[in-house]
């Protein structure tokens, strides 16, 4: 499989560690351990050139793990468990919060962006070399959206993002919006980015574009059904299917809709409204693509439009199955917001938020590496026994089980690594859930009452 051109391969890929006797998530581990500890990193993302330069209790990779576990707690407490797991060496002594809070301003928060990446890089490089990377049709599926997401009110923040407002204007919040390019098979996103509320439109040809590789189908929902996007999306490489409205849409697109066709493949002309955005960007005046009807769940008709425009190969068939793989970016911002507590930041400061929010990508993105292989064997097993369910590991547990480990596998002796993760794969052994095929459950209509009761606690069970 192609790995993605736009994400630089980082020296740990081939660094000498790397041993073809080792499991690949163990290779994994190693790679990220590598990449984290090199003198590079150190000097690539620290604030000032004067940082880290003598031998505090937070030296780079302790600081970076120390941001990485238990986000979502006091920062004293988060101190005192990393203490009694070790992750501050030899010390007497934990590290004050005062202290924590100070030195963390010494790492930008481009650093955890990156690093993702370099593990997204690995995962592709690979795990899909071994095997470990669902494809459908040979292809990767990505999925782009965008959540929002409350953040501290401060004036900072209100400079940089935006202020939403209700009927109390005096009581607006801060707000951001993240936008995912999320591999909705092996689950975790691909790319993230973070910013002021925009037009979704604008994550998708500015960040996301330039990972849209041949190798991948990427899903829209209606909000990306805009010329501009279709037109960008026929001229960069890879396909696309979008989800385009019925009623205020593309005339070719209404008049397939009210006639008998299911299938058939149109020529959509550039709107007025968007010519002139179209001819700055050199994008097309009129796009092929092809229009496919599903019907959805109580009988409703939607309209896809898609650029698999071979029947052969790609039946009309598989893409009511296929934009419903649409819903696992759904589940990866909630995964993001409800397990990895995204919105619960540890400070107030804009880098800091940044920092948080990167740092929730890094645990997304490693937990999904990190149990792959394992997830893998665990449905194997249950498909050997028979058993009436296929089992796979409980992400809701996951995440946690992982926050735990984050010091015995980045921070610990690496000629332990081996025992220490087997330990990690034992533990996600016990944390098994069964896959449930057809399970769907309606939307209920919640009071004020009901709804104030889930968030305090039914949305904390795990």
């Amino acid at each position: 499989m192609p790995i993605i051109p736009a994400i630089p391969p980082p020296e740990t890929l081939q660094n000498p560690h790397l041993r073809p006797t080792e499991s690949v998530t163990t290779q994994f581990v190693r790679a990220m351990r590598d990449f984290l500890h090199a003198p590079g990193t150190r000097d690539t993302y620290r604030t000032r050139p004067a940082d880290f330069t003598r031998k505090p209790c937070f030296d780079f990779p302790r600081l970076a793990i120390t941001l990485l576990c238990g986000r979502a707690k006091a920062a004293q407490r988060r101190l005192l468990e990393l203490f009694d797991d070790g992750g501050y060496g030899n010390r007497s002594q934990c590290p004050t919060a005062s202290a924590f809070c100070q030195a963390r301003g010494k790492i930008q928060p481009v650093f955890f962006r990156n690093w993702a990446e370099s593990a997204v890089h690995f995962f592709f490089a690979n795990h899909a070399c071994d095997g470990f990377a669902t494809t459908w049709h040979g292809r990767y599926l990505w999925a782009v959206d965008c959540t929002i997401m409350t953040l501290p009110d401060t004036l900072e923040t209100r400079a940089h993002f935006d202020i939403h407002e209700n009927q109390y204007p005096e009581r607006g919040r801060v707000q951001a919006q993240a936008s995912f390019l999320y591999d909705v098979l092996n689950e975790f996103p691909v790319y993230a980015e973070m910013g002021p509320q925009q037009a979704e439109k604008l994550y998708l040809l500015g960040g996301h574009a330039q990972y849209l590789i041949p190798a991948v189908v990427s899903l829209y929902d209606r909000g990306y059904a805009d010329y501009a996007v279709v037109a960008a999306l026929t001229a960069l490489p890879g396909d696309f299917v979008i989800r385009v409205p019925l009623r205020s849409t593309f005339k070719a697109v209404v008049n397939f809709a009210t006639s008998d066709a299911t299938d058939a493949v149109v020529t959509i002309p550039v709107t007025g409204k968007q010519e002139a955005l179209v001819i700055a960007h050199n994008l097309p005046l009129e796009v092929t693509v092809r229009l496919v009807k599903v019907t959805k769940p109580g009988g409703k008709v939607a309209v896809l439009m898609t650029s698999l425009t071979d029947p052969q190969q790609y039946p009309a068939a598989d893409f009511q199955p296929l934009f419903d793989r649409r819903w696992g970016v759904e589940s990866g911002f909630n995964h993001f917001k409800h397990q990895l507590e995204v919105e619960c930041f540890s400070s107030d400061k804009l880098a800091n938020i940044e920092q948080d929010f990167y740092s929730a990508v890094v645990l997304q993105v490693f937990e999904a590496i990190l149990n792959r292989v394992e997830d893998s064997a665990i449905r194997a097993i249950s498909k050997c026994k028979h058993l009436t369910y296929e089992y796979k590991i409980k992400k809701a547990d996951a995440a946690e089980w992982l926050s735990k480990h984050l010091v015995r596998l980045f921070l610990s002796n690496p000629k332990n690594l081996k025992s220490r993760l087997a330990t990690y794969q034992n533990h996600l052994h016990l944390q098994t859930n069964p896959i449930r095929p057809g399970r769907h459950f309606p939307r209920p209509k919640l009071s004020s009452s009901q709804r104030l009761h889930f968030q305090l606690y039914q949305k904390k069970r795990r």
